[in-house]
């Protein structure tokens, strides 16, 4: 790889930067945290040349919609002088800012990796060193020019990714989409997975509105209690945990009021599925199509957090009930697919 390639890497806190995993109170310098990165990983030096910024030091649980557009802004200051953008970022959330990031940019012509560790970087058995380095490289390489999670050996597009362990160092998965590359001694790309290229001039958008109800529906779930709530228009936007492939009880009186008062104040309510694998089908059982014909959006193969911020991102832009339904089923970057079955092998990872 050519040594000229620029990288700016984005520090927002989490695990990575930790030490003896003791929460940071003191925002780390930009001196500090390179001297950090080189000191553990020499190695970054031959990847690319390396900006280092230290937007904050947050522990990922307490990211807010403004720490997205900040990272947003950085990367779109930048935009023009780096060849790829690389954010260390908390595990906990770090699927949220990638939707967010993902819904943010348009046309995106580079790499953009979200990346981390399970255990900090100055530890000796630390994943951290792995991941900067896989993430610099990706970063540098311009392969895949969308938003991303690498971690451990896959690189995920960031808007299909989930948390899949606390543990493990292979902390995230996509179940709904295939991994778009695999890091071994090689790495190895399926380019027939990446978004397409469509030659057009990257768009920057960075609204998101935060009134959004989110439910996961259990047995015997009384949804009374939310009902004013929604008439008096605390929440503007809902979404759903259903079973199954989107099933919630036909029977149950305060989820019928619930669907009728937010279809009658004109609240898109979006169903997605407690399942981690396979498409919502509202119209496969009658527990499903009671929802449809409420006027509920079945969220197909989506993620729940990334139905959330995709939810964020259309409320702000004030797309109108009529048209919610159609702009929520459009992908903007690769985060939702309502033709392919649910049961179609291209689904499954490459192992």
């Amino acid at each position: 790889m050519p040594a000229n390639k620029k990288v700016l890497l984005l520090h927002t806190g989490g695990t990575l930067g930790m030490h003896n995993l003791l929460p940071i109170t003191v925002k780390r310098s930009r001196a500090d945290l390179a001297r950090d990165l080189y000191t553990n990983v020499p190695e970054l030096r031959a990847l690319a040349d390396i900006d280092v910024a230290v937007l904050m030091n947050k522990d990922s649980s307490s990211m807010r919609v403004s720490d997205w557009k900040e990272i947003g802004d950085a990367i779109r200051r930048g935009y023009n002088k780096y060849d790829g953008f690389v954010v260390v970022h908390g595990t906990d959330t770090m699927v949220f800012t990638a939707a967010a990031l993902s819904f943010m940019f348009k046309g995106l012509s580079k790499p953009v990796v979200l990346t981390g560790s399970q255990r900090p970087l100055v530890e000796i058995r630390s994943d951290a060193r792995r991941n900067l380095i896989n993430s610099v490289d990706l970063a540098a390489s311009g392969a895949i020019c969308e938003v991303v999670i690498f971690f451990d050996s896959a690189v995920l597009r960031g808007n299909r990714a989930i948390k899949a362990s606390i543990e493990e160092f292979a902390a995230f998965d996509s179940p709904n989409w295939p991994w778009l590359a695999k890091v071994g001694m090689e790495i190895t790309i399926q380019r027939r997975f990446l978004l397409a290229r469509r030659g057009c001039s990257m768009k920057y958008s960075h609204g998101f509105d935060p009134g959004v109800l989110f439910l996961k529906y259990f047995p015997s779930m009384d949804l009374a209690p939310f009902i004013d709530a929604l008439a008096s228009h605390l929440f503007r936007g809902v979404v759903i945990e259903a079973y199954g492939a989107g099933n919630l009880p036909s029977d149950d009186g305060s989820y019928l009021e619930f669907l009728r008062v937010a279809q009658d104040k004109k609240i898109p309510v979006v169903i997605v599925s407690q399942a981690k694998q396979g498409s919502v089908r509202l119209d496969l059982y009658e527990t499903g199509a009671v929802s449809l014909k409420r006027g509920a959006i079945g969220g197909c193969d989506i993620t729940s957090e990334a139905a959330i911020v995709k939810m964020m991102k259309l409320l702000h832009d004030r797309v109108p009930y009529r048209g919610f339904k159609k702009a929520f089923l459009t992908p903007i970057s690769g985060e939702i697919s309502c033709y392919i079955s649910a049961s179609s092998s291209r689904r499954r990872p490459p192992r």
